[in-house]
């Protein structure tokens, strides 16, 4: 496939600003093209035209919200990531075809999201030109229809629905005169009563009533000539034809001319049975539910209306605050006011998140109870949303987690000792190497050198040998050097972690013979001089997990900083990860897991596409 010359976008990822600049006349300043893309309510995303596949070299937020594929998930990759569901081959085939000719098209594909769930997706496509009329992009417009989809089939059903209902209308409808004897009677009541239309007409009602006392008492209520018109339901039993008796709701009043004249009497009648059979399994569903939230070892929460204040919360929720029910009020205010200072905003957050974009609401935080002191609870919590989209409900459940979290407490204490001593223990070590070991060797080397001296004055052949003695002790005293270098801490300055980085990056490829290199800024200032030290030594224990287990020989160092986060990022050719589980509990990522919460960090230990290890410690901007 031929393609038009770069323009200077390929290669590497562009913003809206360059594209609107290479592209468009600047009639309109760049910052306003580029808040106008993230604004729109349509998926953007640029294709490099230039290219083979037609990688991916822009987005914007809406795509990233609809499939999602982060920026750095899918530039450089080609819209096939998306999955197109091959159901709709004259879809794809348009699309495909309208690439090549550098041509607009419009098509509905179902793709298939980041999360493997399935959308529909309507795409307009369109080709992208320099100033020389050279095409160098394509850009496609997305919109996610499957809401409108489902609603279109849901209206589908409704009016097959309707139809089914108009042709087998479960009700009875009957008409009689002024006697009470009916004289219309319509298939409804055929099969609701059992009774061929011939067989009713000419009869007055009350053969259908199952007690004759309702026959006189309706008489007397809505079937006379002196009677108003009623349309109020009311309850009554009637008899079939087999003898069964069921209950209904009926309707029935008395038809008057304009001139208020008698005409005849209507009546419309609905078997209950099922509903009164549900409202029967209602009841017991509403008592299993009592009882199960009696029963609960959680607290239990509602909030009806998440655009108002007033939620309700179980008794085992108060019971679990030490309160009673009266004490205080079951309302998302209180929730907030009882909780502790330090997580507030943290779980203001996650609701807000779970209420707009959804996901995992999970959290833990700490609630005060009524003697003042506070424990620490878990809240899930899932949101029912309206026919557009939008919360309207949200119920969940408070587990008391305070056990655990002390338990965890003192494991993190433990912890901490561990580390301590496992520190120490390495200075101990490194000092020993570099002052004892060291320093024998510095000796022999003198004492090498020095016979290697003599035996030359004397032209001894053995000279040689006593020199090459020298040069393997300068080596293993290099050598304990640098592992001593290794093993002694240092604190690390606050804006010298970078620095730090790439010496430790230079060490490690002398001491273990592999290609070892730091990339990223040049400057990364951290908060402190601990949260700089504890990056190291995440960065140190990573490195050696690396090599010892394994098998690197090519290891990268990454520390990157973002409006939000540091990220520190160790990435390795290594083996991989055989059983993920196991790695996960071991005792090295368990202190580095450590290391990480002391300073506020989490951390991540992954297989790579290619097969080695990458561990990520991400460290949120204070």
């Amino acid at each position: 496939m031929n393609h038009p010359p770069n323009n200077g976008l390929a290669g590497s990822p562009v913003n809206a600003e360059t594209v609107a600049s290479s592209t468009f006349p600047s009639a309109l300043p760049q910052d306003i093209l580029s808040q106008a893309l993230d604004a729109t309510n349509y998926a953007v995303v640029i294709l490099d035209a230039t290219k083979l596949d037609y990688p991916v070299s822009y987005c914007n937020s809406e795509f990233e919200r609809i499939t999602g594929f982060s920026q750095d998930g899918i530039f450089g990759k080609s819209l096939r990531a998306l999955k197109s569901d091959e159901t709709d081959a004259t879809a794809l085939v348009e699309l495909r075809r309208a690439l090549r000719e550098a041509r607009e098209c419009s098509v509905i594909i179902r793709n298939q999201r980041r999360s493997g769930t399935l959308f529909w997706n309507s795409i307009h496509l369109a080709p992208l030109r320099d100033h020389q009329g050279r095409l160098t992009h394509f850009v496609a417009t997305m919109t996610d229809i499957t809401a409108q989809k489902h609603d279109r089939d849901a209206v589908e059903h409704e009016r097959a629905l309707l139809e089914r209902i108009v042709n087998a209308v479960p009700d009875a409808l009957m008409l009689a005169d002024m006697d009470r004897r009916i004289t219309l009677c319509n298939r409804g009541t055929t099969r609701m009563f059992g009774y061929q239309p011939q067989e009713l007409v000419g009869q007055t009602t009350s053969m259908l009533y199952a007690n004759p006392e309702d026959y006189s008492v309706q008489g007397d209520v809505r079937f006379n000539r002196d009677a108003t018109e009623q349309f109020q339901a009311f309850e009554v039993t009637w008899r079939r034809k087999n003898g069964e008796t069921f209950p209904s709701e009926t309707v029935g009043t008395i038809m008057r001319d304009h001139n208020g004249k008698p005409l005849r009497f209507l009546g419309l009648v609905r078997d209950i049975t099922e509903r009164k059979r549900a409202e029967q399994l209602l009841q017991q569903t509403q008592e299993r539910f009592d009882l199960a939230i009696r029963g609960s070892a959680d607290g239990i929460w509602d909030w009806t209306d998440v655009c108002n204040d007033d939620q309700w919360w179980s008794p085992r929720f108060y019971e679990l605050l030490q309160y009673k029910q009266d004490e205080i009020p079951a309302a998302h205010s209180m929730f907030l006011e009882i909780m502790h200072p330090d997580d507030r905003v943290h779980v203001r957050r996650a609701i807000a998140e779970k209420l707009e974009h959804g996901g995992e609401y999970d959290i833990e935080f700490r609630l005060r109870t009524k003697s003042g002191s506070y424990r620490w609870f878990r809240a899930r919590a899932d949101v029912l949303r309206d026919e557009h989209g939008r919360a309207k409900r949200m119920s969940g459940c408070l587990e008391d987690i305070h056990a655990r979290r002390q338990a965890e407490l003192e494991r993190e204490e433990l912890e901490r000792h561990v580390l301590q001593a496992t520190t120490e223990e390495q200075r101990r070590i490194g000092h020993d190497l570099h002052d004892g070991v060291g320093q024998e060797l510095t000796g022999l080397a003198m004492m090498a050198d020095s016979l290697c001296l003599a035996l030359r004055r004397q032209s001894l052949p053995e000279s040689q040998l006593a020199e090459k003695i020298g040069q393997g002790i300068e080596r293993a005293l290099a050598q304990i050097r640098s592992l001593a270098r290794g093993l002694n801490p240092v604190q690390i300055d606050p804006l010298g972690l970078t620095s730090a980085l790439s010496e430790l990056a230079e060490h490690v490829s002398e001491l273990y013979q592999v290609r070892c290199r730091f990339v990223g800024n040049d400057r990364v200032p951290m908060p402190d001089s601990e949260t700089a030290t504890q990056l190291y030594r995440i960065a140190q224990e990573a490195i050696t997990n690396a090599v010892k287990h394994g098998k690197a020989t090519t290891i990268e160092i990454a520390l990157e900083e973002s409006p939000e986060s540091v990220e520190l990022r160790i990435l390795d050719n290594g083996t991989g990860i055989a059983n993920l589980d196991s790695v996960t509990r071991g005792l090295g990522l368990r202190s580095m897991g450590y290391r990480a919460r002391t300073i506020g960090a989490t951390i991540r230990i992954e297989k790579t596409q290619l097969g080695g290890t990458q561990v990520v410690c991400i460290l949120p901007d204070a």
